[in-house]
């Protein structure tokens, strides 16, 4: 099992050199994994002790209206190489790389949104689709606000990977996520395995937003994030502070400082 990765022909055993090169190669994606995970733990600490010095005395006045703003925690899940790195580097920076790498654990970006009388600071955490790396799924998904869920429209398995996901998810995630179901790269419509209809009709059983994207061609992905905002319940009362989310008030601010 361990060395599942570096399959042998039938009747060719390991020698001892081997073993230990497959041991450091394994020991070495391990402590990648970890730093990055290390990193994005510090990036998110870092966000939320940002939070705490500012969340009182930060004030955003828009139309004369005070707004309260929400840290949403967004994990996505899907097959490697469907796009959800690309989703997500689209949605936060506006820019798509052909030659973006596999994600290593996964990562971590922040992106702030108007929505009502609200700001929605969305946490996103774009997990790594490989099956090694499948186990670290349950510690991004833990007390996640929603779950964007991607498969590739040219990829049918990537589409039966995304029903086990949702099982997963129906069976260890929180009870009250919601989930959004993303089939991208649209614009390769010319060698679709996944009808839309198929999509729409899946995600229309679980009661999941569905909505198909091109992080290349910026089709649908602010979109596919605006429609996450709507799904989240305003706040019953903006002016109890929470773990989850603040009030930013009146007060006055020195002239060197501007809201969040």
């Amino acid at each position: 099992r361990r060395f599942g990765e570096f399959p042998l022909a039938a009747g060719r055993r390991w020698s001892a050199q081997a073993v230990a090169t497959v041991c450091d190669l394994q020991e070495e994606k391990s402590l990648e994994v970890r730093r990055e995970r290390d990193r994005g733990k510090r990036k998110e600490k870092k966000e939320r002790k940002k939070k705490r010095e500012t969340g009182n005395n930060a004030s955003n006045v828009v139309g004369g209206f005070e707004m309260a703003i929400r840290e949403l925690k967004v994990c996505l899940l899907g097959d490697t190489g469907v796009g959800k790195s690309s989703i997500v580097c689209r949605f936060v920076q506006d820019h798509f790389d052909h030659n973006i790498s596999p994600t290593i654990g996964a990562s971590f970006l922040t992106k702030t949104v108007p929505c009502g009388n609200e700001l929605h600071k969305f946490l996103i955490w774009d997990t790594a689709g490989q099956e090694r790396f499948h186990s670290l799924a349950p510690m991004y998904y833990r007390g996640s606000a929603a779950a964007v869920i991607v498969y590739d429209i040219t990829k049918l398995d990537s589409f039966q990977t995304l029903k086990k996901w949702v099982k997963e998810l129906k069976e260890h995630g929180p009870e009250d996520i919601v989930v959004a179901i993303a089939g991208n790269k649209n614009d390769l419509g010319d060698i679709r395995e996944v009808p839309t209809k198929d999509a729409k009709e899946f995600a229309e059983s679980i009661a999941a937003i569905f909505i198909e994207t091109s992080a290349r061609n910026a089709v649908n992905v602010e979109e596919l994030f605006q429609s996450i905002s709507r799904q989240i319940p305003p706040l019953e009362n903006t002016d109890v502070d929470s773990n989850e989310s603040f009030k930013i008030t009146r007060q006055p601010l020195p002239s060197a400082r501007r809201c969040c």
